[in-house]
């Protein structure tokens, strides 16, 4: 196989792991050789070559807990001609069989942080790699000769080799890290390069053709032309991009010229310039949060240096681990300390006594109930006392139980102690939660309920709450239960510091069961809660845009959006520190506040930070939540049912600024930010407001925008701290008439039913003689876009089921349901036969054999359900098709018709109906709108018993009362308005009077992101 430039790849290197080694060193090493154009053998293939098969010229060996025989295998790919490279420490029979042996490192030398090659040893390496391993072990060798030495931070060399060359390989005894990994990858490959020269020539080639391959571009191409745009915006671009595409230019040279060494270092500086050149074309913002989660306190010598790269990189918080019910970071009189923390030392009086030379505010990170480090003695003592939270099956898990007092004024004291002793300017209350869905069912969550509910309707805990009846209201239990300790420890933080900055990590949903379905919205009622940091790790820079604007969208203004956010390089990718910046600037686009950064580590302070500070945080910012707590009603809002705070472009908006008594006007600035962008547009002075507060007014143009109250002057506040509104759009006047027309038909149920399909315009008939109650529209496709029209989408006997439902056409059904909030009704074989997948199989699906029952009756079940509201019970009645589809519930299913003898077989049944996240699902087994047999089958109106069921399953899935006149169902993606179009070019224009212009909205030229 040859590379572009027609240069031979190196013959493929193969890599043999122990038992017991760093899994993400592992992944990291096997990306950054693979980015580099190396064909890897990994198990299970032999990477030491069998008979067989040749041998690798290269093995990379690392970690320990080997097979018994590798010696023995060693030693023949050996005898063969084959080369190591030892990465880290290797069992003591195999290191002995390479002829390496330990020495132990002096201890008197400072802990190393740069790997420095021997010029002239290693063609193509670094001068300096930045690498921190946690073990360290260093290897002699008869005749061997160190290729790299450790330094300490400050370039002083320790006198011990990090890289020798002896007879059979090359050792490092440390796993490469995934820190500094562009020159690491270099080094590594120029390492591999000595073993075998070949290896340079397609290094070379790769690492060339991976320049400019920055963020969400794929080609140096489309990375140059966004650069040399954003220049005139952002100058501080032109000097890393000029010298991007000099280094870039002698790469491609030097692979010409075959100089592979000079190429892949060329290579690799063009790439770091373009990484500079990327990060310099973000803008930074004057306000917003800026944190960096620090998971252990640091200690009194390594304050300086955090705070310090953290002020570089314009980072104004902090949010520092200092407890949990176990355990305390710092000397507390309310839990144990530490063993990490020294007697008579005070790690975060040190750290707040240095935090205001750097202007990062820091902040109490506590966990709430999550126990962290603890001792099974001290699970034990907690058990005990019913005051740790338990699986059905009892087992144990290292949380508190939400349910029992004491586990609160445990976290009362230590809240009270942390505000109260210390100058924090906030806590953040982290894990308030349950461990997961599977807690809890302790002694004391039982005791709770059953005061909440009555004693008497427990009879078979926790069977009754995990899988009958009582499962629904035990779920709005344990949300109560959560909501009500954020309440408590919010008003505990305010009466220990009044002016203490209040945050809660919240599940990305308010329906994430993970998470114990938190429904966060409500907590920020009370006005105790100034910071919500919506916990949206893993997710990549769409998902995490679309997932903040729902969450802004739920704050409402009521608390700051703060997302957190988790560089990590995911499985399997190459190491890609720019990462950061782009979830960094999704955040924004979703309309947060602040981000905040996990966590504290070499891969952030000497990397992503440095990216971070070229221009997000080259400005430094005043966090949001320095100014007093403002309330922001907007008036006249033209759609105030379907699109709450949306106007039309040109629309007159007034608005009121309420920022509490003994705020007078003068030291009000309001403005107007653009969401996405962060620009800020002043407007005139306020007035008056007819009902307290000031008044503002100004015109709409289109965008995504919030109003902010600025303060100067202000006592005790800093000059310049802002607090923001709730997001509103600006639309087109055309879309204002789409919504008005949306509201004219809110009184009815609209029904999308599936054309192809047998009896679907029986059924389509019958709907809309329902006195205009209901109307009903065959649709051709199920396309999301279509499905968006509707409140219930309807799916009997399709035809060709396989060509219909498509994988896409099946998560657009789903994602109707559970993301939309409709309806979903699929009747006889769209249950999941005759090819129809099962779509939602939590309600149910289709008994296995003889799922199809010619019973002759079927009865409604004498259960309490609303779908069967006003229908006579317990009396069968014939189905007009032959048969009728038999299910078998699934764990959020209830069977509500099935065969007369139903009472023996409670799983079973011929409807089955469930509620999955914001939607409902019924299955219906019966073929309403046929009759016959499925050889003379025909089009049919459905029976009166039929038509009845009919009716209660659409009312029921549109949230309408049986028998009754349906209400307005919620509209696809809630009450919510879909993000304004582009807006025209120009600029605000003030007329002098109290009327202004909203600024439009920019595009993506010029680095506004």
């Amino acid at each position: 196989m040859a590379s572009s430039l027609g240069v031979a790849w190196c013959a493929p290197i193969g890599v043999l792991s122990g038992a017991s080694h760093d899994m993400g060193s592992a992944a990291f090493v096997e990306a950054a050789l693979t980015a580099l154009g190396q064909t890897l053998v990994l198990p299970p293939a032999d990477p030491l070559g069998g008979k067989e098969t040749p041998a690798p010229a290269v093995v990379v060996l690392r970690g320990y807990d080997f097979p018994k025989d590798t010696p023995g295998r060693l030693a023949e790919y050996l005898r063969r001609g084959g080369k190591v490279l030892v990465l880290g420490p290797l069992d003591e029979t195999v290191a002995a069989s390479l002829g390496l042996k330990p020495v132990p490192p002096n201890s008197a030398a400072a802990r190393p942080s740069l790997v420095a090659p021997v010029a002239g040893l290693t063609p193509g390496a670094p001068n300096r790699v930045r690498q921190n391993p946690s073990v360290v072990t260093l290897y002699e060798a008869d005749g061997a000769e160190r290729l790299a030495s450790w330094l300490v931070e400050d370039g002083t060399d320790t006198g011990q080799p990090a890289a020798i060359a002896f007879a059979n390989g090359i050792a490092l005894g440390w796993e490469p890290q995934p820190l500094d990994g562009v020159r690491m990858g270099q080094f590594l490959i120029s390492l591999i390069g000595r073993i075998d020269p070949d290896a340079l020539k397609a290094a070379a080639d790769a690492a060339s053709a991976s320049v400019g391959k920055v963020g969400r571009f794929a080609s140096m191409a489309d990375s140059f032309a966004f650069l040399q745009n954003a220049c005139g915006e952002h100058p501080g671009i032109r000097g890393p991009l000029d010298e991007a595409v000099a280094r870039n230019g002698d790469a491609l040279r030097a692979i010409q010229q075959q100089s592979w060494a000079e190429g892949l270092a060329a290579a690799a500086d063009a790439a770091l310039a373009f990484q500079t050149a990327y990060a310099t074309s973000f803008s930074s913002r004057s306000c917003e949060v800026r944190a960096v989660w620090c998971q252990t306190l640091p200690s009194a010598g390594q304050w300086g240096p955090l705070l310090q790269a953290l002020a570089n990189a314009g980072v104004n918080a902090l949010f520092l681990g200092t407890s949990t019910p176990a355990m305390a970071a710092y000397p507390s009189q309310v839990v144990p300390a530490s063993p990490r923390v020294t007697p008579g030392d005070d790690p975060l009086q040190a750290g707040l006594d240095l935090a205001p030379r750097f202007d990062v505010d820091l902040h109490a990170w506590h966990s709430v109930m999550a126990l962290g480090d603890i001792t099974p003695e001290q699970v034990e003592e907690l058990a005990k006392a019913h005051r740790i939270q338990t699986d059905p099956s009892g087992k144990r898990q290292p949380w508190l139980c939400p349910s029992h007092g004491e586990n609160l004024e445990l976290n009362k004291r230590i809240i009270a102690e942390l505000l109260g002793r210390y100058p924090l300017r906030g806590i953040v209350l982290d894990y308030v939660r349950y461990g997961g869905a599977g807690a809890c069912y302790c002694p004391s969550c039982r005791e709770s309920f059953a005061r909440e509910i009555g004693a008497e309707q427990i009879t078979d805990w926790p069977r009754c709450v995990t899988q009958g009846p009582l499962r629904q209201r035990y779920a709005e239990f344990r949300n109560a239960q959560i909501g009500r300790i954020v309440a408590a420890l919010a008003r505990a933080a305010k009466e220990a510091r009044p002016t203490a900055v209040v945050s809660v990590t919240i599940a990305p949903s308010p329906l994430d069961s993970a998470f114990g379905q938190s429904d966060w919205p409500s907590w920020l009622q009370s006005g105790d809660i100034d910071v919500i940091i919506p916990m949206n790790y893993d997710a990549d820079a769409q998902a995490l845009r679309t997932l903040v604007e729902g969450q802004v969208r739920s704050a409402d203004g009521r608390a700051e959006v703060c997302a957190s956010i988790w560089a990590r390089t995911p499985p399997g990718a190459s190491p890609d520190p720019t990462r950061i910046l782009d979830l960094a600037a999704a955040a924004r686009l979703g309309g947060a506040t602040g981000f905040a950064v996990r966590q504290v580590g070499p891969e952030l302070l000497h990397e992503q930070l440095q990216l971070l500070g070229c221009g997000i945080g080259q400005l430094a910012a005043v966090p949001p939540y320095d100014g007093p707590r403002t309330r922001f009603v907007l008036l006249d809002e033209p759609v105030p049912r379907t699109h709450p705070k949306t106007y039309g472009e040109g629309d007159v908006i007034r608005a009121t600024i309420d920022a509490g008594p003994g705020v007078p006007f003068e030291t009000l600035r309001p403005g107007i930010e653009n969401a996405e962008t962060g620009e800020v547009h002043s407007l005139r002075a306020p007035e008056a407001g007819p009902e307290g507060g000031a008044q503002v007014t100004f015109r709409g143009v289109q965008g995504t925008y919030r109003i902010v109250a600025r303060f100067v002057g202000l006592p005790g506040v800093p000059d310049g701290a802002v607090r923001h509104s709730s997001l509103f759009s600006v639309v087109p006047p055309a879309q204002i008439a789409e919504f008005r027309q949306a509201e004219e038909r809110a009184g009815r149920i609209d029904v999308a039913i599936f054309e192809k399909g047998a009896g679907a315009r029986s059924i389509a008939g019958f709907l809309n003689g329902q006195s205009g109650a209901m109307a009903a529209e065959l649709v051709a496709d199920l396309k999301p876009e279509t499905l968006s029209r509707f409140d219930i989408l309807i799916i009997t006997d399709p035809e060709e089921p396989q060509a219909v439902f498509t994988p896409d056409i099946a998560e657009a059904i789903q994602s109707f349901m559970g993301q939309m909030g409709g309806g979903v009704l699929l009747l006889h074989d769209a249950c999941g036969l005759g090819g129809t997948p099962v779509l939602f199989a939590p309600v149910g699906s289709p008994l296995k054999g003889g799922a199809r029952s010619t019973a002759r009756q079927v009865v409604t079940l004498e259960t309490e359900h609303p779908a069967l509201e006003g229908l006579p019970r317990t009396q069968p009645f014939k189905p007009a098709f032959e048969n009728h589809v038999m299910l078998l519930r699934g764990v959020e299913g209830v069977p509500i018709i099935g065969h007369p003898d139903a009472g023996t077989k409670p799983d079973q049944g011929t409807v089955v109906v469930g509620e999955l996240d914001r939607g409902r699902v019924a299955l219906c087994g019966l073929a309403i709108g046929q009759a016959g047999t499925p050889d003379q089958r025909r089009e049919a109106p459905p029976s009166h018993q039929e038509a009845a069921i009919l009716l209660n399953l659409v009312r029921w899935l549109a949230g309408a009362p049986a028998g009754s006149t349906p209400s307005p169902a919620p509209q696809p993606g809630g009450a919510l308005p879909q993000p304004a179009p582009e807006g025209p070019p120009g600029m605000p224009q003030n007329s002098g009077g109290a009327v202004g212009n909203l600024p439009p909205r920019p595009g993506e030229a010029g680095g506004n992101r």
